[in-house]
């Protein structure tokens, strides 16, 4: 999945988690090098920070969002693209 900036990755993330309760676990975060939030009500359910990417596991299924900013937007007539400056 590629969106189009962190703000519509964590709505995705958060639709993923069926929007469960999470928060960031700092011991991980230490160990791992980057951010992970864990669902509250099961530790083994996270989102992984990446930088260009969350990385989500819900229930042993991974799923990626790219976050790609400048990546063309996909219609129901073709492609448009947005363009930013």
């Amino acid at each position: 999945m590629t969106v189009h900036s962190r703000q519509e990755a964590r709505e995705k993330a958060h639709a993923l988690f069926n929007y469960a309760d999470y928060e960031l676990e700092v011991e991980s975060k230490l160990r791992a090098g980057y951010d992970i939030y864990r669902m509250t009500s099961n530790y083994y359910n996270r989102i992984c920070d990446l930088g260009n990417r969350l990385e989500v596991v819900v229930n042993e299924v991974f799923t990626n969002i790219w976050i790609e900013p400048n990546a063309p937007e996909y219609t129901a007539t073709g492609v448009s693209f947005r363009w930013f400056h």
